[in-house]
């Protein structure tokens, strides 16, 4: 009989090279998937600097125009600028374009700024950050600054910077008591004192140079309005606008004569807010009280008179309590050492400010004509008694800038 033995090496050399084939591919897919994974990271990590590049430029572009003041450097609608790249410090850079998008009729410019963040040598792709900005008028002149001649009699308090300043002629009698300087275009005439609040004379400049003072279109502001009063009635912007007949009774606290076509206040019915006039505006009830300010702003095509004894504050972001395209006759008597006005009261025309008055801001004048048509109130442009006035002094050019539009980002390949 013959016996067959059985060998089993050749199977269990296909056992084990098919063993160290799986164990092969086995490692190698365990590499791929760390690298792959790696690589992810990686992407993730190269992802996030982009954006934190992208949200970095908009912060510092934010955070340095007042300085810069990108809004001069694009003064056109349509007009734009690019800024950078700017490297940082892990490497990863942006990009950023300014564009200014308003139509340029209004006080405010709107721009549209894009930065685009890069990863460093961009093989990550790129992070894009758009946001919407506003900037209002930049530059506006502090204290008392009247573009016409001035006469400054009894005994003003000019503190913090405040200063005066006029690009005509300044005739001063009494005592003025200023922290800034006294200068004019033209003549200064002292028939009185002018010291600083140590008591130390303070020496007026003539002949100084003019400042520039903005020629302000009050309807230009009125994208902020809470009413608009215009042929006697008065609309809220507000849905719903249920207009009402001043010309008929009180309506939201105002009333209208048509003769003069002047709208008058009624403080103890007055709505606070932002107030669109296209006629002039009468304030002579007391409106608010030393511990609580009322909350205005009269935006006015014609004159603005404001008597009694109110305590007013800026309704409007731009910190205006009154433009005013013709004159501005201010009148007032502080309590407790409250301020009568809070905030830029600026005339069109002529201005005369007199009592008592305590005013936390500036008195701009332009000096214009009246306009066609409107009553004319001041003669002359004059400070009589002993107002008070602390100048918002804060360094920078004064530029507002305010964002407009949440942050939004997108990806770019």
């Amino acid at each position: 009989m013959r016996v067959l033995l059985k060998n089993d090496s050749g199977f269990a050399l296909v056992g084990t090279l098919f063993l160290l084939v799986m164990l092969t591919v086995l490692g190698v897919a365990a590499i791929n998937t760390g690298t792959d994974q790696m690589m992810a990271g990686r992407a993730t990590r190269e992802s996030a600097k982009t954006f934190y590049a992208a949200e970095a430029g908009l912060n510092a572009i934010l955070a340095s125009w007042p300085a810069t003041r990108y809004d001069t450097m694009v003064a056109e609608p349509g007009d734009s600028i690019t800024i950078g790249p700017v490297t940082l410090e892990n490497r990863a850079s942006y990009v950023a374009v300014v564009q200014r998008v308003d139509d340029g009729a209004a006080a405010s410019q709107i721009f549209a700024v894009r930065v685009t963040g890069r990863s460093p040598g961009g093989i990550f792709g790129q992070r894009r950050l758009r946001s919407m900005i506003r900037v209002r008028l930049s530059g506006m002149p502090t204290g008392l600054v009247f573009e016409k001649d001035l006469l400054i009699s009894g005994n003003p308090l000019l503190s913090s910077c405040a200063g005066v300043h006029s690009n005509g002629s300044l005739e001063i009698s009494g005592t003025l008591t200023v922290a800034g300087e006294v200068s004019a275009v033209g003549s200064v005439d002292v028939g009185g004192e002018i010291v600083d609040e140590s008591g130390n004379p303070v020496e007026p400049a003539s002949g100084a140079p003019p400042v520039e003072i903005p020629k302000l279109n009050p309807m230009a502001y009125c994208d902020e309005a809470d009413y608009r009063l215009r042929d006697g009635w008065v609309v809220p912007t507000a849905s719903p606008a249920d207009s009402a007949d001043a010309g008929e009774g009180v309506a939201y606290g105002w009333e209208w004569n048509s003769g003069d076509n002047i709208y008058k206040i009624k403080g103890d019915e007055a709505l606070p807010g932002t107030m669109c006039v296209e006629g002039s505006v009468s304030i002579g009830d007391d409106m608010g009280t030393p511990l609580n300010p009322f909350s205005l702003t009269i935006l006015a095509e014609g004159h603005v008179e404001i008597s009694g004894n109110p305590f007013l504050e800026a309704a409007h972001s731009a910190d205006l309590v009154v433009v005013g395209g013709g004159d501005l006759k201010l009148n007032g008597n502080s309590e407790l050492g409250a301020d009568n006005v809070s905030g830029t009261v600026y005339g069109g025309s002529q201005c005369e400010v007199s009592g008592t008055p305590k005013i936390t801001g500036s008195v701009i004048c332009y000096g214009d004509p009246d306009p066609a048509g409107v009553k004319d109130i001041v003669s002359e442009n004059k400070i009589n008694g002993d107002l008070t006035l602390i100048a918002a002094c804060g360094g920078g050019s004064g530029v507002d800038v305010a964002l407009l539009s949440n942050r939004a980002w997108t990806q770019v390949e």
